[in-house]
């Protein structure tokens, strides 16, 4: 027998799944009081730290139970997990981390990767900046990658995102940041280059002897500008609304007072637009 065996005391809280009275069941104790009887030869499976304590050379005074640190809404799903049973739908990023946290303390690799495998669902990746938090934290690559390609729909240094920023190491804050500023300063300078844009950042340009001004083109690119700052993914300049948008309207409606020729091809404009979002970098530099 690993620990003493344990009678159901009136005053001890059990959670039902894990009441049996097999002789070598170990009990754990969550922080918050609910008991677990747990069969031993499962903890030395699928816990190293768990392994290395039952394997001790047994001494008298060995406790009955063990005390942990975490609440039952943790141990009850860690355990769970390694036993092999139905875990409830999670519900919250917090739980995710919390149980996280702990099979990584108890050496448990089993539920790390079913957790890395269902962080990716869409549940969680609703909030690409918890998971970005989640997969630096553990040293996921693809999963952080994947998590800061979606942060590019966020102003990320919009004052509510601070709390879960301050979470990030230094490293991967800076790399965060870098790839959103990349692909605000990489756009700006795409969208200023005269051979890709010539019609509209050729100054002065001529057109039936008069200069044309390239006013509604210096409008459109600071829209963008500003639209980039807002959502650097960009995806906002490539649809049908941005058509719309008054300074591109007015770009598209832009004709020589003279000839009438379209000073900014809209087709055009739109694909080389296109180009320059694609170009950009769209996730951090791992290494």
């Amino acid at each position: 027998m690993i620990f003493k065996e344990l009678m159901t005391e009136p005053n001890q809280s059990y959670d039902p799944m894990f009441n049996s009275l097999d002789d070598n069941c170990v009990v754990l104790v969550s922080s918050d009081g609910i008991h677990y009887r747990i069969h031993s030869s499962i903890l030395r499976i699928a816990s190293g730290f768990f392994h290395a304590m039952i394997t001790l050379p047994q001494v008298s005074d060995r406790p009955d139970s063990v005390t942990l640190e975490e609440k039952s809404n943790v141990v009850g799903i860690l355990l769970r997990m390694i036993s092999g049973l139905e875990v409830a739908k999670w519900e919250s990023y917090e739980v995710i981390e919390d149980v996280l946290e702990a099979a990584n303390k108890y050496d448990m690799p089993g539920p790390i990767a079913v957790m890395r495998l269902m962080i990716t669902s869409p549940q969680f990746l609703e909030d690409p900046l918890r998971l970005f938090v989640v997969a630096t934290r553990f040293g996921w690559a693809e999963e952080a990658k994947l998590a800061s390609r979606l942060t590019l729909t966020l102003a990320i240094y919009d004052e509510e995102h601070e709390t879960i920023l301050g979470r990030l190491s230094s490293r991967y804050l800076l790399k965060l940041l870098k790839l959103h500023q990349r692909r605000k300063d990489g756009f700006k300078g795409l969208i200023d280059n005269q051979d890709k844009f010539n019609a509209g950042n050729t100054d002065p340009h001529l057109c039936c002897g008069g200069v044309k001004d390239n006013v509604f083109w210096r409008s459109l690119k600071s829209a963008m500008a500003a639209e980039m700052n807002r959502r650097p993914k960009g995806d906002t300049l490539l649809g049908a609304q941005f058509e719309e948008w008054p300074e591109a309207e007015a770009c598209w409606a832009a004709r020589c007072k003279t000839c009438s020729v379209v000073f900014y091809d809209k087709a055009t404009t739109m694909e080389n637009i296109k180009d320059c979002l694609e170009s950009l970098p769209d996730s951090i530099d791992w290494k």
